[in-house]
């Protein structure tokens, strides 16, 4: 099953951010998000190029809100656009 979700931007913190780590906003999926720990995030841009990553943790309490660690830095082109979960 492939969860979409949408990257709302860098996790920031201490007076910086950390390009690697990325807030999604998961969409249209009936379950507790803190499932979704452990689980692939493939980023895909229009050159191509596929960023992957994992899912981490949530984030907050109530919010369909999770943080993905990727191994390549993405670029700030890529907030707002789709990613997928690989649940």
């Amino acid at each position: 099953m492939v969860v979409k979700a949408v990257i709302e931007g860098y996790a920031r913190g201490g007076g910086r951010q950390y390009p690697n780590k990325v807030i999604l906003r998961v969409l249209d999926y009936n379950g507790d998000v803190s499932a979704l720990t452990g689980k692939r995030v493939i980023y895909r841009d229009a050159k191509g190029n596929v960023y992957k990553g994992r899912v981490i943790r949530r984030h907050g309490r109530r919010n369909p809100l999770v943080i993905a660690v990727f191994d390549r830095n993405l670029p700030g082109q890529a907030i707002g656009q789709i990613a997928l979960i690989e649940s």
